[in-house]
């Protein structure tokens, strides 16, 4: 099973009485389906992608970028480009981690320094 298959099983909201309580655990909402795959991106990877690869990874993830960031990723240089996907895939590592910490579960992502 992959990585990201895995952390979707376990991030998937437990039985509850009400929806409300299932979807979000001590104010922390649970992450969202896209941030798996890219929190489990490798180094490699990203390094490997090409300008345009970079822009859609960086846009597929759900980060809080100024919307005239977004706007602007196409007009961006490669390591600028490279940069910001390493910093979204943390974002997106951060938000999982945040979420399992606050159901009482272990970290699946070491932290990135």
């Amino acid at each position: 099973m992959r990585l990201n298959e895995t952390l979707q099983a376990d991030l998937a909201p437990q039985a509850r009485t009400s929806q409300a309580v299932a979807s979000r655990v001590d104010g922390v909402p649970p992450p969202g389906s896209n941030l798996f795959s890219v929190a489990s991106e490798l180094d490699v990877n990203i390094s490997q992608m090409s300008r345009w690869e970079l822009v859609d990874f960086i846009k597929q993830a759900d980060v809080p970028l100024c919307d005239d960031t977004v706007a602007r990723l196409d007009y961006l240089a490669r390591p600028d480009l490279e940069r910001l996907a390493f910093l979204t895939r943390r974002c997106c590592r951060n938000q999982i981690n945040t979420f399992r910490q606050a159901r009482g579960e272990a970290a699946p992502f070491i932290a990135d320094l």
